[in-house]
């Protein structure tokens, strides 16, 4: 009695190579849309972050004026009124850095009446060619523009 081959069914053969390469084609073109989408949101989700620590630094700033006699902000300096220790006095940890990586920076007016809060946001520069800077003042919420403002670094560690 002979026995005969196997045949193979048409169902058990491979992928072929032209299939393979098409199937990695299209994931990715695929990966090509997606990916910046998700750039995008990413750097939402550090600037929401920099506008929460903006507006938590703000109310600690704005607490130190109005326990202050003469209602002046922090001054720039290492001294008990500066905004270092204003800052560190109501928990903030220094070294604390935005979410790109850098040092907050802060500048106040000669006499203390105005003061601005800010992070370089995603160009790493304040000001520059792109108003990406995310920053607090006295008369607005933590808000996202360009600012001309030149500051020293907040909580830097020494």
């Amino acid at each position: 009695m002979l026995r005969r081959a196997k045949k193979s069914s048409r169902c058990e053969r491979g992928f072929t190579l032209v299939e393979l390469l098409v199937v990695i084609a299209i994931i990715g073109i695929l990966v090509a849309i997606a990916l910046p989408q998700f750039m995008k949101q990413t750097d939402k989700a550090k600037i929401a972050s920099a506008k929460a620590t903006l507006a938590a630094m703000k109310t600690s700033v704005e607490a130190y004026a109005a326990e202050n006699r003469n209602n002046k902000f922090p001054d720039t300096t290492t001294s008990i009124t500066g905004i270092n220790n204003v800052l560190e006095n109501d928990g903030f940890a220094s070294g604390t850095k935005d979410p790109w990586g850098n040092y907050f920076k802060y500048w106040v007016d000669d006499d203390g009446k105005s003061y601005k809060l800010w992070s370089m946001g995603p160009n790493e520069q304040t000001g520059g060619d792109v108003e990406d800077d995310v920053y607090v003042d006295k008369s607005s919420p933590p808000t996202v523009g360009k600012v001309t403002e030149t500051g020293t670094d907040v909580l830097k560690e020494e």
